[in-house]
């Protein structure tokens, strides 16, 4: 890696929200052959802060080997947003190759309509059958990589659900001792197919920070959380000027056009070796 990359490297690790601007006014081709040549790990932080519209732009040309390498370390909601705007076929495809972990979550969020909460619910979150004992329960939460949620959604063996355990009820059980001992079942829930700005107005957020996301015959789909519904509302909030949110780069004007100048420097030098 030489000089410039290293330096473009250290601006994209501190500085993601600008360079996720910048890289926004780039060309696709300009910002796909940068993004080609980042880390993993660096190149999903820029998506995750980059608009979606050019995310998917960068997504639709780049090998599907290597966007698959991305999206499988995206969260499950952003990626679904992100595949719902691609081409039919270039979501066909990643959907067909990515591992059914991925795969098998994705085509249930997409099978509901945008803004929907079926399209932004996490399907990835602790599930367990009522008879199930606390010490097997703890034994999957640790070895599973799911995000932790204040609460353990306890179904029904035809997978309809039950209710909820709350984490902290269990800190004093024994783990001998099943999860159904501890249920509360009358837990107010989501349908999937409710309207985003209904979701607001739902009366559980009052008493939850998370409510379970059912279907039409109470099957259980996952869960959507108040932190879900933050980060959407902000996602709709902030959507200022591009040239407007590089004036308020705190690096200083020129710092900015020298990195700006770097980026296309790199892509050249990029573009003439390849």
């Amino acid at each position: 890696m030489d000089t410039d990359q290293l330096i473009l490297k250290e601006f994209f690790t501190h500085h993601r929200f600008d360079a996720a601007r910048i890289i926004e006014l780039l060309k696709t081709e300009h910002s796909l052959a940068l993004i080609k040549e980042l880390p993993v790990e660096l190149a999903v932080m820029l998506f995750e802060n980059m608009e979606q519209y050019a995310v998917i732009k960068i997504i639709e040309r780049m090998e599907v080997e290597q966007s698959i390498k991305i999206i499988e370390n995206l969260p499950l909601q952003l990626n679904a947003s992100i595949l719902r705007g691609m081409k039919n076929e270039v979501r066909e495809m990643i959907l067909a190759k990515i591992s059914p972990q991925f795969s098998l979550p994705l085509s249930q969020m997409l099978t509901y309509s945008a803004n929907s909460v079926g399209a932004l619910m996490n399907p990835q979150v602790p599930a367990f059958p009522e008879d199930i004992i606390l010490k097997d329960a703890l034994d999957r939460i640790r070895k599973s990589k799911q995000r932790l949620f204040p609460y353990i959604y306890i179904i029904r063996r035809d997978n309809t659900f039950l209710g909820i355990v709350k984490l902290e009820d269990l800190i004093v059980a024994g783990s001998k001792e099943q999860l159904i001992s501890f249920v509360k079942t009358d837990v107010p829930h989501l349908l999937a197919d409710t309207g985003f700005h209904k979701i607001l107005e739902h009366p559980g957020w009052i008493e939850y920070t998370a409510l379970p996301v059912l279907d039409r015959s109470g099957v259980f789909l996952g869960a959507i959380s108040q932190g879900d519904i933050r980060r959407l509302e902000i996602d709709k909030k902030i959507k200022k000027p591009k040239q407007a949110v590089l004036a308020a780069n705190a690096l200083g004007e020129l710092y900015r056009i020298g990195l700006s100048g770097l980026m296309y420097s790199t892509v050249e030098k990029e573009t003439e070796e390849g």
